[in-house]
């Protein structure tokens, strides 16, 4: 979140509440890079009770710099506000209220310390968002309960992570194929039967939230569901497995036959989708500046063919 937008926040949050101070949690905690298209979330300490009274104050201290605002509560149940800086047209969602910082904190660290020395993990979280968010399955804002937030498709992503032995180090490609065939397939991971827990699968731990379709234990708090009001949890896993498929076919082209796709285009929907390649190897985004290199003859000859 760029340094303008980001002060935008803060100065509104200390209108109201002036010892506050912001700390991104889920995705952003992880290391997600932000644009346009996504949602940055942060989560706010010392402040206290949401009250109409502060609503409306944040709400004139929001118009007052030009920021659109929204009230919501997010999958924990606690309170929040989604703001676009109008300048920048960044999003952000902002967790308040008194227990916000000791909801969020745990899982925010775990998550920062988990992804910011684990590089080539990073690099597939991002393409797990972009899959996501292409699919219109990632709940962006943190406020759409029937879609899978951010924080929770990490959380899964470390519990594959945490899976693999103190002396197996797995690189990028691995880590992903052992995603998609870990969550895209009902013979390795049952819903309705288990739960996802940060600590990783080689011990099953049965469902924790029997009314839930997808159980994602908040490592922040073991009784609490990152995903307690998520559908279609079938149509999740019928993508993780398409993806696993796209990729194992992919895997299998001879080097001589020509072919404009690459491996992540092919995750993020079956058919080529650059303009979201290009913006993140632009800003040298790890694994897309590797894919524009790999693929830069083939991106030529595509080019003048054309």
């Amino acid at each position: 979140m760029n340094t303008a937008c980001l002060n935008t926040v803060q100065d509104m949050l200390r209108s109201v509440w002036p010892d506050t101070d912001l700390r991104p949690m889920g995705i952003t905690a992880a290391g997600n890079f932000f644009h346009k298209d996504t949602t940055s979330h942060y989560y706010a300490v010392n402040n206290s009770e949401v009250t109409e009274e502060v609503r409306k104050q944040l709400g004139a201290a929001a118009n007052e710099r030009g920021a659109q605002i929204e009230f919501a509560v997010d999958y924990r149940g606690l309170q929040c506000f989604v703001l676009t800086d109008s300048l920048s047209g960044l999003r952000c969602c902002v967790r308040i209220g008194p227990n916000a910082a000791e909801r969020c904190e745990p899982a925010a660290e775990l998550l920062r310390h988990t992804f910011g020395s684990n590089l080539g993990a990073r690099g597939v979280l991002f393409v797990l968002f972009a899959l996501l968010q292409q699919n219109r399955i990632l709940d962006d804002s943190g406020t759409n309960p029937r879609l899978l937030p951010g924080e929770a498709a990490a959380v899964m992503l470390l519990s594959v992570l945490n899976s693999y032995d103190a002396t197996d180090v797995p690189d990028a490609g691995r880590l992903l194929m052992d995603f998609f065939l870990t969550f895209g397939f009902i013979s390795y991971f049952n819903p309705v039967s288990i739960s996802v827990v940060h600590n990783g699968m080689r011990h099953t731990v049965p469902k924790k939230h029997a009314n839930a379709q997808l159980s994602v234990v908040d490592p922040s708090d073991g009784d609490t569901n990152l995903t307690p009001s998520l559908d279609r949890v079938s149509n999740l896993q019928a993508v993780f497995s398409y993806c696993y498929s796209a990729l194992n076919q992919y895997a299998q082209v001879s080097g001589d036959q020509r072919r404009a796709q690459s491996a992540l285009s092919s995750i993020i929907g079956g058919e080529p989708y650059w303009g979201r390649v290009f913006r993140f190897y632009e800003q040298k985004v790890e694994p897309y500046c590797s894919v524009v290199e790999s693929k830069r003859n083939s991106l030529v000859k595509s080019m003048y063919s054309n």
